[in-house]
Parts: C-alpha cells; structure tokens; sequence
C-alpha cells in the first residue's frame, strides 16, 4: 500500500524545496582543469555520479577553462538535476567562481578574459571579472576564501580594492571549506575589519541590518570520489531553497539566503516528519496534501475545509482533535498519513470514521501516535490575547519549547523547603524570643532563693530545690514515654493500606489476574506475621509498662521522703521560734526549676533556630542559582531563535529577549492587597 500511495501523492507538487548543491566540481582533460589527475571525472560520469550521490544542482567549475561545460549541460538534460555553467577564475587576487544562465551566455564572458597560454591564470582582477560577468547576466562567488588561494589570504589587507569588491552587487555568495569560519564578513565576526566590510556592503545595497553575504560550502572535487563531500569528507554541502531547476531559481535563493540557503552542517541530516495525507469522503473527499520538508501553506476561503483539514491532520496523528469535529458528518471516512521517521523509514497511519488510528505498516508494534505541537484556529490567539495584562501566558507559552521540566520542578521543591522552613523558624522565634523573659524571672527567683537561704532556711530551701527539679524531670520523662508508647500501638493497629490492597477486585483483569492473585496472598501472609509479631510486642509492652511505673513510684517515694525530711526541719525550726511559708518556698524553687528547665530548651531550640537559618541562607543562594539556570536557558533559547526569525523572517526584524528577576506574580498580587484601590484607580 505503501508504494502505491507514495506515487499517488509525489505526483503533486509541495512547491519550493531545498535542493542539495554542489557549485565547485572540476573535470578531467584538455578540456578540463590541468590539475586533475581522475581520468573518470569525465562530464557524463560526474553527471551519474551527482545524481547518484542524490545532488540536484552542480556546477563543473574548471580552473580557467570552459570545454567540458557544454558536454555535462547537455547529458543532464531529462534528468533530474541542474548542471549550472560555470568556471573559476585564478585572479591575481583570488580564485573566483562564476556562473551564467546559459552556456552561450560563458562562452560570451570567456572570450572577454585574458587567460595565459598555460591555462593556470586569469590577468583580469575579482572586481573586474565581476564587473563583465554583469554584463552577461552572470553571478559570482568567491571561492574558499578561508584557503590560501582565496581572496582573504591572497589579499590580507583591508584596504580600498577590498571594500570595493564586497559592494559588488553580483558576488552573491562566500565560499569557506570549514563551518568554523561560517561567521566571517557578518555582524557576529571577531575581526574587526571583515566586520566592517560587513557593514560596508550592507549599507552600500542598502539592506537592512538582518542581511548577510550567505556561505556556502562545495566539494572543489578533483575526483569522482571527493564529488558531493566537503573539505573534511562529509556528505554535508549546501542546499538552496529552489521552486523548479533553473538558473533564476538558483540566484533567487542567494539573493533570499537568509531564507532560501542553508549550510548543511548546521542542520540535521535528517527530521522526523510527515510526508503526505490523503483524505477519502466527507468534505475534503480525495484530496492529497504533499506536505513541504518546510512550509506548507493551506489557503481558501471561509468554510474551505482548512480547519478539518488541520483537525484530520491531528487525529490521525494521534494527538487531540478538536471533538465537535472529528466524526461529525462532513468528517472524512478515512484518513491516511505516511510519516517518515530519523532513520528515513516510512509508516501509513490511518484511521476511519469513528475508530482508532492503525498502522498499515506495522500492524503489530508499529506507531499510532507521532506527538506534535499545533494550534487550531484562534487557539494561538487565545493563548497570547491577555499576555499584556498578564506576562506569564506569554512565558508559560514560551516555555513549552524550552526544555525546563527538571529545573522548575526544583524551583517548586526549592520553594516548598523554603515554606516549611519559614514556618519552623517563626515557630521557634516566637519561642527563642522569650529568652530574655525567662532570664529576667530566673534571676529575680535566684535571688529570692539566695534571701530564704540567708535566713536560716537553706536546708529547706536546697531540698525544695532538688524536689522540683525531680518533679519536672520526671514528668517530662514520663510524658516521653507516653508518646513512644502510643506511638508504637498506633502503628500496629494501622491497617488502612493493607485494608485497601486486600478488598481490591482483581476480578476484571484479563492480563495479571494470577498475577494480583499471588500479590494478594503474600499481604495476607505478610499480615498474618505482622499479627503474630503485633500480640507479642503489646505483651513485651505491658511488662515494660508494669515494670517503669513501679520505678516511677519508687521515684515518688523518694521524694515523699524528702518532703517528710522538710517537714521534720521546719517542726524543729517552729521549737526554736523559727517559722517558714513551706508553700512559698515550694513556689520559689518550683519556679526557678521550671524557668531553668525552660532555658535549657529554649537554648537548645535557638542552637536549631541558628541551623534552620543557615539552611534557608542555603535553600535561598541554591534557588538564586536555579533562577539563574532557568533564565540562562530562556535565554539560550531566545538568541537561537532570533536566528532562526532571522533567516526566516525576511520582511521586518523579531526579536525575542527575557530579563531576569523582573516578573513575580505573587508579589504583585501581595502588593495590590497591600495598597488596595491605590494601584487600581493610578495608572
């Protein structure tokens, strides 16, 4: 089915498309260059061997020589490439490439030349090559400029004949044989002076500050081996964005580069994409779309079917579709797509009225799905209609082209660290602020301590001490076991999860009911030990219980005792004619007991404020760098697609640009609550 539909849709047409180039290519013989030794880059065989090597333009570009021009012109007729008549020319200042429309129309500029009699040279200068090339409506390019035969080295100045050669209007291209040096003659250059005559041209054409000199790279092929390879051996070359194969096809790409020419060194080799859809019944009955390895534009008018023909695009690529229209009655019955994936292997999907989509070329572990990014009609608009009003429908819509997943997921866990963390620490401070309280009342309670001690009550006043000491102590222990205790029964009842494992219904399983069944009956095994394990810590519990509450009693005991010793020095203090407040002096040392005790806990949770502050010093510089990782990002994806709008837009400059630090929703939210109707009513 495959092949079939493929000659069914690559009968239509899908308008301008890159076309593989290779404009140096130099042939064997008289005829020829001199310094070609292949005996087989004869003009037929170079013609085989470009077609084969799937090349759709090339041009034999001999050194100073035009003879096997013709030859290689008229054997590619009725074939499928564009043989582009050419030479290159050993100027005094550098080789140049030149191209013409017609043989003819070389043959007419090389009899203007003054070649010398061993065909190694040309007298005429760049500039003036240029300049009779013009009248023949031909074209140049200077080639590798970045070799020592190329202008840039032959002429290393920068002088008058330099800037008068870059405003030629008819050199339309450089040719470099390193993609290192893509960037030489444009804004972007590091030297100053090739920047400068970047300028210098642009101005002189009167072109705006988005025009550049395109590059292009091309084999310069001495054998049919080297043919359609750049200088490092890869089949990476140029293509050129051409409608049909013609020469005007091919000067209207130079002249659009930033647009129509591409180095293939800095584009993929190859993209997933789709290739062709056809549609049989419902509105767009028996209508194929070639799809464009670029862009493909679908025009008509209101209710031409260009919405349903984008809904049947996305539903039978698998992604959502809009349901008010997908299988609706002008729906078509079937829809079929052929999708090309990296490795250039080609799939049918189809789908029919009201079934999934299936692949018709691999019906077992083939693709139903090729996700995509699209927007239906007015769905764009609705995205970025408030984004004045509020900024981050914009960046959240921008964001979904940049790879920033992990980073806000981190920025999220950041700011729930720092949330909690913040609770901590208010907890605490409003704690740890107290110290100096609690100091104040343990110093007065010292004192009053130290005034009962003085008056003949020290005995009394340091066994009160020790008591109330005892007390705190051992009630704070005993609040601590309570806690494990229950802690450890709470847990042993709690069944809830295993409770919801073992009443799940595994009835309706068609793969893994035995599966679940074998699950469900090691729980039930684990429970039953967990039962067995649970009846014997309770008992282990209670003997531990019975055995610290009698130490608590005997705790108890002790300190009835020391009561009973107060009470025997008070009686013997009252004979003397000594009278004590036993409850006075009871509150006092209660009290310096307690407050000591507090201060030790406070001091431990100001030791624990100092730490959770440290920590959030740290969460807050980590967020900082993830904040700045995420801009980083943001930004790397603006300057790469200011290129891209660059290239692509060629009527008025886009520029895309984030700022850091500048948009916090909360914060503004938190300052229009703080100052009410004063942000609303002022502009």
């Amino acid at each position: 089915m495959l092949q079939a539909f493929e000659k069914e849709i690559l009968a239509h047409s899908k308008g301008a498309e890159f076309r593989r180039a290779d404009l140096h290519i130099h042939s064997y013989g008289q005829a020829g260059s001199y310094d070609v030794k292949d005996a087989s880059m004869t003009p037929e065989n170079i013609v085989d061997a470009a077609i084969r090597d799937e090349l759709h333009v090339i041009s034999i570009t001999d050194h100073n020589a035009i003879g096997n021009v013709a030859k290689a012109v008229s054997y590619s007729e009725d074939k499928p490439l564009l043989v582009v008549p050419g030479v290159e020319l050993s100027t005094p200042q550098g080789h140049l490439l030149v191209y013409f429309p017609t043989v003819r129309n070389l043959t007419r500029f090389y009899g203007q030349l003054q070649i010398s009699d061993d065909g190694k040279s040309c007298a005429h200068t760049l500039i003036q090559c240029l300049n009779i090339a013009c009248s023949f409506d031909g074209i140049g390019i200077a080639a590798h400029i970045d070799q020592s035969a190329g202008f840039e080295f032959a002429m290393p100045k920068y002088d008058a004949f330099k800037e008068e050669l870059l405003k030629c209007k008819n050199l339309l291209a450089l040719e470099i044989t390193d993609i290192a040096n893509v960037d030489w003659f444009t804004e972007r250059d590091t030297h100053p002076n090739r920047k400068h005559l970047h300028g210098v041209r642009q101005n002189h054409l009167g072109e705006d500050e988005t025009y550049e000199l395109p590059k292009v790279m091309s084999s310069d092929a001495h054998s049919l081996t080297a043919l359609g390879r750049n200088a490092q051996g890869a089949r990476k070359l140029t293509r050129f964005k051409m409608e049909t194969l013609n020469f005007d096809s091919l000067r209207i790409a130079l002249n659009d580069a930033s647009a129509r020419t591409r180095i293939e060194d800095l584009i993929p080799s190859d993209i997933p994409h789709f290739v062709a859809m056809k549609l049989e019944g419902g509105l767009l009955d028996n209508q194929v779309v070639h799809f464009s390895r670029n862009l493909t534009c679908i025009i008509g008018g209101r209710g031409a079917g260009k919405s349903t023909l984008l809904e049947c695009l996305r539903a039978v690529s698998g992604n959502a579709a809009r349901e008010n229209l997908v299988d609706c009655e002008i729906w078509p019955n079937r829809i079929s797509l052929v999708y090309q994936d990296q490795t250039r292997r080609r799939q049918v999907l189809s789908r029919t009225k009201l079934n999934q989509v299936v692949n018709l070329s691999d019906a077992n572990g083939g693709i139903t799905r090729v996700p995509i990014e699209s927007y239906g009609q007015g769905e764009t608009a609705e995205t970025i209609q408030h984004c004045d009003e509020d900024p981050t429908i914009l960046l959240t819509f921008l964001d979904g082209f940049i790879d920033l997943e992990h980073l806000k997921a981190r920025d999220e866990e950041l700011c729930e660290l720092l949330l909690s963390n913040q609770t901590d620490i208010e907890r605490l401070y409003l704690d740890v602020r107290t110290i100096p309280d609690i100091e104040r009342a343990k110093t007065n309670a010292e004192a009053q301590v130290k005034l009962l001690k003085e008056k003949e009550a020290q005995k009394v006043v340091e066994l009160e001490e020790k008591i109330a000491k005892g007390k705190s102590f051992r009630s704070q222990l005993a609040a601590n076991i309570s806690v494990l205790f229950r802690g450890v029964n709470d847990a042993l009842s709690d069944t809830s999860v295993a409770d919801l494992i073992l009443e799940a219904d595994g009835s309706d399983l068609v793969v893994g009911s035995q599966q679940f069944g074998e699950v469900k009956a090691v729980v039930q095994e684990y429970l039953g030990k967990i039962v067995g394990f649970s009846k014997a810590i309770r008992e282990e519990s209670d003997k531990f219980t019975a055995t610290l509450n009698d130490r608590l009693q005997r705790w108890v005991k002790e300190e009835a005792e020391a009561q009973q010793q107060i009470e025997d020095i008070r009686r013997e203090l009252e004979a003397k004619g000594v009278k004590l407040n036993i409850a006075y002096i009871r509150k006092i040392t209660k009290d310096l007991s307690d407050y000591a005790l507090k201060l030790k806990t406070l001091e431990q949770k100001k030791a624990k404020l100092t730490i959770l502050r440290n920590a959030r010093r740290k969460l807050v510089e980590e967020r900082r760098k993830v904040k700045s990782l995420i801009f980083t990002t943001r930004s790397s994806f603006a300057v790469s697609m200011n290129k891209s709008l660059k290239m692509t837009v060629v009527d008025y400059a886009v520029t895309m640009k984030f700022k850091e630090g500048t948009l916090s929703s909360d914060f503004e939210d938190l300052l229009k609550t703080a100052m009410g109707w004063r942000t609303s009513q002022i502009p």
